[in-house]
């Protein structure tokens, strides 16, 4: 986050990222779909799609600690000003 940066700007920007590798993850699968399992190409987009769907969990695991980060930070500078 950006200093002096909106809290909805950083909700609406992660947010945007979830949707957009969500989306990655969907293309992926319908291209393994479309192949064949004897397919050459088979097992390493079958690789590709797991590892998105593992890096889109990991994301995912994050977001709130990411999206409550911009509150917790304003909370500190009212303390420390306090």
């Amino acid at each position: 986050m950006k200093r002096g940066e909106p809290v909805a700007a950083t909700q609406r920007d992660l947010h945007e990222q979830y949707r957009a590798r969500t989306s990655d993850l969907a293309a992926r699968h319908a291209r393994v779909k479309e192949l064949d399992v004897d397919d050459l190409e088979f097992d390493g987009q079958y690789s590709v799609m797991v590892q998105g769907g593992e890096e889109l969990l990991a994301f995912g695991q994050t977001l709130p600690t990411r999206l409550a980060e911009p509150q917790r930070l304003r909370s500190a500078k009212i303390v420390r000003w306090s």
